[in-house]
């Protein structure tokens, strides 16, 4: 009861498993569980608060150069027609940081979505052409290795938009003159996606927090990304009762695997 309280008035530190040893009756198991569910909503909190914090972070440095364009062009007035284009790329800047983030919140586990199962190899290879002509500015190429027909319950709009995520972030850093291969397999229950590159891979140590929001490595490349694509594709898997993984390949480059 004690335990109870103290969360109620917001203090989620405590603790009660060791309190009651290590019982094996229904009032050890009810001791577990608390515990268990402070130590989620400990962490839920701790992940708002950090995301919070980035989103100011992120807003901040445009909002700054808004303000200083607005009064050097008060001061300025024949520079006025610059000025306004540096504001009006800063706009654009914010208006797609908050439309990643509306994505990223629409993809909170208690958000309606409409699953309908559908070939997603179809899908993917419109993905995969669109992929081909972004990655052609630099001679990177996109080859999709795929069944002609793969059956998932799919929201279409996210699982699209996780693939995507994931090829861009390997066009980024692929090295010029090189392939992406996309892969679609199936076993009996399941499919899995695969993206793998040539570029630099990732630091170990940094791979398990390379999907949280706003995370860049660093061998991040240059771009105007806002560390969310990565997020957005993981939140989008994972509706999809899916995993997303990552890890460096023994040839060189990263591989994402969805499953």
């Amino acid at each position: 009861h004690w335990a109870m309280q103290k969360a109620a008035e917001g203090d989620l530190d405590v603790r009660i498993a060791g309190e009651v040893g290590n019982r094996h009756d229904e009032i050890g198991a009810l001791a577990r569980q608390f515990d268990e569910m402070a130590e989620r909503i400990t962490g839920l909190l701790k992940r708002q608060k950090r995301l919070f914090h980035d989103v100011s972070h992120e807003l901040r440095s445009p909002l700054a150069r808004i303000s200083i364009a607005i009064a050097l062009a008060q001061k300025s007035p024949q520079k006025t027609d610059e000025l306004l284009e540096r504001i009006e790329h800063d706009v654009q800047s914010l208006d797609a940081l908050v439309d990643e983030l509306l994505t990223y919140a629409r993809l909170d586990d208690n958000a309606p979505m409409n699953f309908e199962v559908l070939n997603i190899v179809a899908l993917i290879e419109g993905v995969v052409d669109d992929a081909n002509f972004e990655g052609s500015a630099k001679n990177v190429s996109v080859r999709l290795n795929a069944p002609k027909q793969c059956l998932v319950n799919t929201h279409v709009d996210t699982l699209l938009r996780a693939v995507e995520n994931l090829i861009r972030n390997a066009i980024r850093y692929s090295p010029p003159q090189s392939t992406i291969d996309v892969d679609v397999a199936t076993t009996q229950s399941q499919a899995v996606i695969t993206v793998a590159d040539h570029g630099p891979g990732m630091p170990e140590d940094e791979i398990e927090r390379m999907f949280d929001p706003f995370v860049r490595g660093k061998n991040q490349a240059t771009g105007n990304g806002f560390g969310l694509g990565l997020a957005i594709a993981k939140r989008a898997v994972e509706r999809h009762g899916g995993s997303l993984s990552a890890a460096n390949r023994p040839e060189g480059g990263l591989m994402m695997t969805i499953t």
